[in-house]
């Protein structure tokens, strides 16, 4: 289709997507933290905004509904076609490996994005070998973590999903400490609660992990422990996340019925109602944290019991940045905690010994 019917289908149809799937590539210079963008021309949908080669998947170009679009394609097939549309559109492809996949979806119409990763050679090259065609006037390296204002919105919901995908791999491959007045092999059945007066109680319940490892040796104490240890936090909330009344229901529901209704009863004298007040009210608090705590705290009088029906829910733990390049781990599954190392306190603070 010549690129004026296609402006023209667009204007008469604007709810409509082209092609029944789309993919394209975002190519990332790991060294400097930059990804290439193509400023789109005004000759194609969404001109003057900022993108990345791709397009449609061949055989399936044309517009369509975004509830009448959605096909099922391989991974090498949308991989395939995109190589293909961004050879058309920078007149060669960048060399590098596939280091990370997001989706954006409107309707069934789904967006998968392909983050290739490339040296600073063949970020050199793009300049001596691209070679624009109409449907783009400029490309620039820009910083992953400070995109331009008009970049593509599915551009940027991309690149946080791949942000997110990286900062989880980076955390998962950490090693966290951990200082203890006890020497263990695992973290299972371990207290949850800690002294009165404790400065961490504040993060609620849980087993503590840190990146800063002088903590753990201060928490360690004479003749306590220091472990090392690697943590799958992929299912942790953080400071970010935001509490919603469902969720709230669904953990106060994890308590025994009868339990349940004594802490229901200060709400209303008809549970269900009950319920539904109490966890609009705690919905309310700022944080996930905050209203998880104040659950905690009005409904369950043993800490384990708490953390496990957080575990119960789809929450494996806690992360609390604190900046400065320290963050904190809230651990409420044991499960997730591999121990890596051990050392004495004494033989770390040789003072003591």
């Amino acid at each position: 289709m010549h690129w004026f019917d296609r402006r023209m289908a667009g204007f008469r149809r604007k709810a409509d997507v082209w092609g029944r799937a789309g993919s394209g590539i975002l190519f990332y210079c790991e060294k400097d933290g930059t990804v290439l963008l193509l400023l789109r021309s005004g000759r194609v949908m969404d001109p003057g905004i900022w993108g990345i080669p791709g397009g449609a998947v061949k055989g399936t170009e044309g517009f369509y509904d975004e509830d009448d679009a959605g096909a099922d394609f391989s991974e090498a097939e949308l991989y395939g076609s995109a190589v293909e549309e961004t050879n058309e559109e920078m007149g060669f492809v960048p060399n590098g490996d596939v280091v990370g996949k997001a989706t954006t979806e409107k309707g069934n119409f789904v967006y998968t994005t392909f983050v290739v990763r490339v040296d600073e050679a063949t970020k050199s090259d793009v300049e001596s070998k691209i070679k624009l065609n109409w449907e783009n006037d400029d490309y620039e390296w820009f910083r992953i973590d400070r995109l331009p204002p008009d970049t593509h919105p599915g551009v940027v919901a991309a690149v946080s999903q791949f942000m997110k995908s990286e900062s989880d791999k980076a955390r998962n491959n950490a090693v966290w400490w951990h200082g203890d007045t006890s020497k263990r092999t695992s973290f299972h059945g371990q207290i949850m609660d800690r002294p009165s007066g404790d400065s961490r109680n504040a993060l609620g319940p849980g087993i503590y992990f840190t990146t800063n490892f002088n903590q753990a040796v201060g928490y360690s104490g004479p003749g306590g422990w220091v472990y090392g240890a690697k943590i799958n936090s992929d299912r942790f909330f953080d400071d970010n996340t935001k509490p919603t009344a469902e969720f709230l229901r669904r953990l106060i529901n994890k308590l025994p019925k009868e339990k349940r209704n004594i802490g229901l009863s200060n709400w209303d004298e008809n549970p269900d109602r009950a319920l539904s007040l109490a966890a609009k009210a705690y919905a309310g608090e700022p944080t996930m944290l905050a209203a998880v705590v104040a659950v905690r705290n009005d409904f369950f009088n043993d800490s384990n019991e708490w953390t496990s029906a957080m575990v119960k829910c789809g929450y494996d733990g806690f992360i609390h940045h604190l900046g400065l390049g320290t963050t904190h781990l809230m651990v409420y599954n044991p499960d997730v905690i591999q121990i890596t190392s051990e050392k004495s306190y004494e033989s770390l603070t040789p003072s003591h010994g």
